[in-house]
């Protein structure tokens, strides 16, 4: 694992498109800045608030597979 510390940042290019452009994902110690390739503007996002994000979008996953469970499971009483 590479620790980011201080200015450092990684740059990568990623296999996602949008607009049919990849996304360019740049990771410095404290944020994130993602991208279209070939564009100057990007979004800063803090890591903490991803963590959050992906928590709540996997929560909200649950919740509807057990819902869909509990309307499979009443179909057969």
């Amino acid at each position: 694992m590479t620790r980011l510390e201080g200015q450092r940042r990684v740059v990568r290019e990623t296999l996602a498109m949008v607009k049919r452009k990849a996304l360019v994902v740049e990771l410095s110690a404290l944020t994130l800045r993602i991208r279209l390739k070939g564009s100057r503007w990007s979004y800063q996002v803090d890591y903490e608030s991803i963590f959050l994000l992906g928590a709540k979008k996997a929560a909200d996953q649950q919740r509807e597979e057990r819902a869909a469970q509990k309307r499979r499971g009443r179909g057969w009483r």
